[in-house]
Parts: C-alpha cells; sequence; structure tokens
C-alpha cells in the first residue's frame, strides 16, 4: 500500500497538476476546484477500506491520502497525508463503535479536517450520534458511490 504522501504525489505526477503548471491549473480549474480534495478512508474492514479510497481516487476532483482500520494508523495517515474529509464507519477492525471514538477524537487533534460517517442502515441513533461527536455528513452504504462522491464535495464546500 503506498503511503497517503506517495498517493498524492503519484496523482500529481500522472496529472500534471503542480502549482504553475498551467495543464494541471486548467485540469482543477474544470473540475471547478483549486486543489483536488485529500480523502482519508476508514471502514470496517482493509479490503473495504482500500477498495473505497481505490474508487474515490479515480474521480480527477479527488485524491485518496490513504486508509485504515486502526485509529494509530488513521491518525498516523492524517498527519502525513493532510487530508480535507475523514471517510468513518461506526465499526472499525470489528469492535462495534471504534469509529465513533476515533471520529470524537479527530474533533480534537484535527479540527480541520471535515467527516462523512458511512451508516450501514438508516439507524436514526447512529445519525444524531454522528452529528453530536463532529460529523459534517452522513451516508448509507447502500448508496451509489456517484453520490458519495457528491456528499464528500458538499461537505468539503461546508
Amino acid at each position: 500500500m503506498a503511503t497517503g504522501l506517495e498517493a498524492f504525489e503519484k496523482y500529481l505526477r500522472k496529472t500534471d497538476a503542480l502549482p504553475g503548471n498551467s495543464e494541471g491549473e486548467s485540469l482543477l480549474r474544470r473540475t471547478g476546484l483549486q486543489q483536488p480534495i485529500r480523502v482519508l478512508v476508514a471502514n470496517r474492514t482493509a479490503i473495504e477500506s482500500e477498495l473505497l479510497a481505490d474508487s474515490i481516487g479515480k474521480e480527477r476532483r479527488f485524491v485518496a491520502v490513504g486508509w485504515g482500520v486502526r485509529y494509530a494508523d488513521i491518525d498516523s495517515l492524517a498527519l502525513s497525508g493532510h487530508p480535507d474529509v475523514l471517510l468513518i464507519t461506526p465499526k472499525l477492525d470489528d469492535q462495534l463503535n471504534a469509529g465513533f471514538d476515533v471520529l470524537a477524537d479527530f474533533r480534537i487533534s484535527h479540527p480541520t479536517v471535515k467527516t462523512v460517517v458511512l451508516l450501514e442502515s438508516h439507524n436514526a441513533e447512529f445519525v444524531v450520534q454522528s452529528f453530536r461527536l463532529g460529523a459534517r455528513g452522513v451516508f448509507s452504504k447502500d448508496l451509489p458511490l456517484k453520490l458519495l462522491t457528491k456528499c464528500i464535495t458538499r461537505v468539503y464546500e461546508g
């Protein structure tokens, strides 16, 4: 697995979206952004996290800075990859509410990172708890990826 910084650098080389590069600047203008949205994924299993990060990273307006399933990995990637948005599920690494613990800590340790909680069901209690812990958005996992990328963009925009 490439680290978050390596993935971001790879993206910049692939798209030539480097500062001062007119081709890269025009790419970002076409997508309506000044820079790609950096997304960190924290899903319940490693394979789900990696697949979701890869899917999001294929969109030109996003860069997946990494993925993780444990708090230490997620925090480390946040420090090195400087994500704009964290996608997180309540269940991480087979621990039922570990994602909510990460979310509560992230609000303090990474206050500029906006969060979207990925829910497996439409449980009203989880929705309320997500917003109480600082989430800026919630998203149901049974909806299409296209709607998730729209949700990420809206959360990023405030």
